[in-house]
């Protein structure tokens, strides 16, 4: 289970402390808050990666991956490069969960 993240806060807390990481052409910006029972996602997709169609249509399945892979609980910011687009599903999805697996990683040595 996912929830979204609403508040300005976030996104400059997000900016400000979080980690980056990045697999392929996919990257997130992870803030683990120890408060949260749960993954808080948003997501960025700018317009380099193609017109709102297509940037939407990444979200969506994006957003159907994430919701279907076990993520850290904390603050993610999810975002893509414009050759995203050329994956298929099956590729974003091994990508994401990849990337995933390195926040994992990380919130494991950190702790």
């Amino acid at each position: 289970m996912i929830d979204s993240i609403r508040d300005r806060d976030v996104f400059v807390r997000l900016g400000r402390d979080g980690v980056r990481f990045r697999r392929g052409p996919l990257w997130c910006t992870y803030l683990a808050d120890p408060a949260l029972g749960r993954a808080h996602v948003g997501f960025a997709i700018g317009r380099p990666v193609g017109g709102a169609v297509v940037r939407n249509r990444l979200r969506r399945r994006l957003r159907m991956i994430v919701r279907e892979y076990p993520l850290v609980p904390g603050w993610w910011l999810i975002g893509a490069r414009p050759n995203s687009t050329e994956l298929t599903f099956e590729r974003l999805q091994r990508t994401m969960c990849e990337l995933a697996e390195l926040v994992a990683a990380d919130q494991r040595v950190g702790s």
